[in-house]
C-alpha cells in the first residue's frame, strides 16, 4: 500500500471520528431540555408587570424559579427573551439549577418610545410537572 494513500484514509478516518463526536455532543446539549420526571420546576407567576415608567427611564425585575427539594436530579434549560424593549441583565441563556436550588433572571424594561410594551421570558426546561417552554408574559408602559 502506498504511504500517501495510507495517510489519507487515516486522516479520512480521524476526520469522521471528530464528526461523530461533535455530533453526539450535540445530540447530548439538545437533551438537555428532554422532560425528566424526576425533576420537578416550582414558578411563582407567569407574569411580570413592570407598570408606567417615564420614557428614557428603565425599570428592573428579578424573576426567581426553583429546582423543587423533591427533584432527582438538576434542573437545565435555557432562558431567553422576546419584545421589543425588555431585555436579560442577569441570568439568561443555559442553566443548570441543583435540586432544591434556585434560579435568578434579572429583566429590564428600557423602552426606546412612548407607548405599551408586551413581550415574553422563555424558560426552557427538562422538568416533568410543567410543559417546557414557560413563557412569562412580560408588560410596561412608557409615557
Amino acid at each position: 500500500m502506498n504511504i500517501g494513500v495510507f495517510k489519507k484514509q487515516l486522516f479520512v478516518a480521524l476526520l469522521s471520528l471528530v464528526i461523530l463526536l461533535l455530533f453526539a455532543s450535540c445530540q447530548e446539549e439538545e437533551q438537555a431540555t428532554t422532560q425528566n420526571s424526576s425533576v420537578k420546576i416550582n414558578i411563582p407567576t407567569l407574569n411580570i408587570n413592570f407598570g408606567s415608567i417615564v420614557w428614557g427611564q428603565n425599570s428592573d425585575q428579578t424573576y426567581i424559579f426553583t429546582n423543587d427539594p423533591s427533584s432527582g436530579d438538576k434542573l437545565k434549560g435555557v432562558i431567553r427573551i422576546s419584545g421589543n424593549g425588555f431585555y436579560i441583565v442577569s441570568g439568561g441563556g443555559g442553566y443548570s439549577v441543583l435540586t432544591g436550588q434556585s434560579r435568578s433572571v434579572k429583566v429590564r424594561f428600557f423602552p426606546d418610545r412612548r407607548g405599551n410594551f408586551t413581550g415574553t421570558l422563555s424558560i426552557e426546561h427538562n422538568a416533568g410537572n410543567k410543559a417546557s417552554p414557560i413563557n412569562v408574559a412580560l408588560a410596561g408602559t412608557a409615557q
